[in-house]
């Protein structure tokens, strides 16, 4: 349906109020001036955060009521930590009232799963709770949790009948109450990196309490922190959550435990793979003997299952498994040929590309290839696998050639798109201006073509000389030309808010104009998908006729916050008189809230360099 695709990107619209909403200084202002222009705009985001504090609370839903206090705590914790705790905890009492309100029985398998993954608003509070103080989110997350919650962790702890039959509803209970655990343990032991963050002489007794009910990966980050103050006690951790580990029971494919265990022997046999996605990785050093002891287990899981979708790990990790438990290596491979001899033809599919993509000797020009033989967005994942590897090792112009000969199709062109958007991308980073320039006519897609231009617009304004930005200037008009100014479509929304994001930094003043513009159509928009969403009952946008505030409605801040900063500082109130333009009184509330949140958690030191903070949204 046409209305529920485009109405997810009219909520891009509310990112313009999440702008970082940094001073705009020139090279001449006075350290004291740009303090004072700093401390002026965090006066007016304060006033604004109380006006939408008042706002939401006449919201109708104890979810978005709770989320509410909870950024406004978040956000006043610097300059009031006892109203911000006041705050989290009338947020704390939100989330415990709406627990113990009678709810609807769920549809569907998917609509009670889908509350408790990353939109759940319990998560996103307590996660931002621990920022501040560590402990009182862990008394807190005892204090709101829920009832089905407490009873999955107590049926966990409850020892099992040997050879009792189950119905197929007690084994979906399992799988729910399994997922339910996982994500509580989860967000418990993140809370403890936090704690050990905050206070490192706590994090060995909370790693040893944690490690009492599961193994998560927020285990393996605190056994890291560890390890970096004390790297005898950090080795000493590391074995307790190893041992932990080999007495677990691998049931299935996704659990914790599996999961944990193949990143165990992934990260000691190819830390080049976490290293080349974080410089920062940190390997995690693992005697021979615990790894051996590993795969084996992780063997015996792969050898015992018949679950179909497993043998997508299998093929993930048959490198180290045939490295540490070589003589299961050939059981192993009689196993998956099995399984695949039974496997749907879609999960095979699905497994085999995921098997090429994630070998490590697979080589561009072989990946290029097996594309033919694989449909739509597969096909495409080769292709960009192919070019990702490409321009790992400096092989681009061969792979552009072999891509380029390929026959024609939207996933050949998607690729090339792909490609020129990477390059560019590194040629921007690497101040490579002109090298970037050239990418542009070798770029068929517009939407590929508006991105290179307004990122290389952006390059050539941060020279801050006036030739760079004359430059800057031509290729942000050019960007413009191709956009529709009454957008049809996502893609074409996206295409407005990227030049949108070069225009606040290098032309604020002619971004307004494309904002107002988006605006009438996201009125338009809301007002229908409210409607429809009246009667779709598994909408996850609205609720009792009320915006749902969830992660959904920020996830692409990331995308444009950084660009688009400039805006509230170029003129505070007409950027603000924007919100009005909402109809919704819901709707003005989150504008309010999010656009406060991005002026206060976000900083320019004296020099005019960006830092960021991490901005919890929804």
């Amino acid at each position: 349906m046409y209305f529920p695709r485009l109405v997810s990107t009219s909520a891009f619209i509310l990112f313009i109020f999440c702008t970082l909403a940094l001073p705009q200084t020139s090279p001449t202002e006075s350290k004291s001036e740009k303090d004072e222009a700093r401390e002026k705009l965090e006066k007016q985001a304060y006033k604004l955060l109380d006006e939408a504090l008042g706002e939401a609370e006449s919201l109708k839903l104890w979810e978005n009521r709770a989320l509410a206090f909870a950024m406004a705590g978040d956000l006043i914790w610097k300059v009031d930590q006892k109203r911000a705790k006041q705050l989290f905890q009338n947020s704390a009492d939100e989330l415990i009232q709406g627990a113990i309100q009678p709810k609807q029985k769920s549809k569907d398998y998917f609509e009670e799963y889908s509350y408790w993954q990353q939109r759940s608003p319990r998560r996103v509070i307590m996660l931002m709770i621990a920022n501040h103080d560590a402990d009182f989110a862990l008394e807190l997350l005892k204090d709101t949790r829920p009832a089905n919650i407490q009873a999955a962790l107590d049926a966990k702890n409850t020892p099992q009948i040997k050879g009792q039959k189950k119905s197929a509803v007690d084994v979906l209970n399992n799988q729910r109450n399994s997922y339910l655990v996982q994500q509580e343990l989860s967000l418990e032991q993140q809370f403890a990196v936090k704690a050990a963050e905050q206070n490192p002489d706590k994090a060995a007794k909370l790693i040893r309490e944690s490690l009492s009910k599961g193994v998560s990966m927020s285990a393996i980050n605190l056994v890291q922190k560890v390890t970096d103050k004390n790297e005898d006690l950090g080795k000493e951790l590391l074995g307790e959550v190893i041992d932990k580990l080999l007495n677990s029971q691998f049931k299935q494919a996704f659990n914790s435990e599996v999961s944990i265990a193949q990143y165990l022997l992934t990260q000691s046999s190819r830390p080049q793979t976490y290293k080349s996605r974080n410089p920062k990785f940190k390997q995690l050093k693992i005697e021979d003997g615990d790894l051996r002891a590993i795969a084996n287990k992780v063997a015996d899981f792969y050898l015992q299952t018949t679950d179909f979708q497993s043998f997508y790990g299998l093929g993930q990790n048959m490198g180290e498994l045939k490295k540490y438990a070589p003589s299961k290596a050939e059981a192993l491979k009689k196993k998956e040929q099995e399984m695949s001899k039974v496997m749907p033809e879609s999960l095979r599919s699905y497994q085999d590309m995921y098997k090429k993509m994630n070998d490590p000797n697979a080589k561009p020009e072989e990946l290029i290839a097996e594309a033919k033989n694989y449909p739509g967005w597969q096909k495409l994942q080769l292709y960009q696998s192919a070019i990702n590897k490409a321009i790992e090792s400096g092989e681009t112009d061969k792979v552009r050639q072999l891509i380029n000969a390929e026959p024609q199709s939207k996933q050949r062109d998607d690729a090339l798109s792909h490609l020129n958007s990477k390059l560019s991308s590194k040629a921007i980073k690497d101040g490579k201006l002109d090298d970037a320039k050239s990418l542009i006519d070798q770029t068929e897609s517009e939407s590929s073509k508006i991105v290179i231009m307004v990122d290389l617009a952006i390059g050539f304004e941060k020279k801050n000389t006036e030739e760079d930005h004359k430059n800057a200037v031509r290729l942000i008009e050019d960007a413009s030309q191709l956009v529709n100014q009454v957008p049809e479509s996502r893609k074409e929304v996206n295409d407005i808010l990227k030049v949108v994001s070069g225009l606040a930094i290098i032309d604020p003043e002619k971004a307004y104009p494309y904002l107002t513009n988006l605006m009438y159509m996201a009125n338009d928009m809301m007002t229908a998908y409210a409607l429809i969403a009246k009667y779709n009952k598994r909408s996850n946008s609205f609720k009792n006729g009320e915006i749902i505030f969830t992660q959904n409605v920020s996830r692409s801040f990331s995308n444009y916050g950084e660009a688009l900063a400039k805006l509230a500082a170029h003129d505070f109130g007409k950027t603000v008189s924007l919100i009005d333009q909402f109809q919704r009184q819901d709707v003005k509330t989150l504008a309010k809230l999010l656009f406060a949140q991005s002026i206060i958690k976000n900083k320019m030191n004296l020099e005019g360099n960006r830092q960021y903070n991490v901005v919890y949204g929804f």
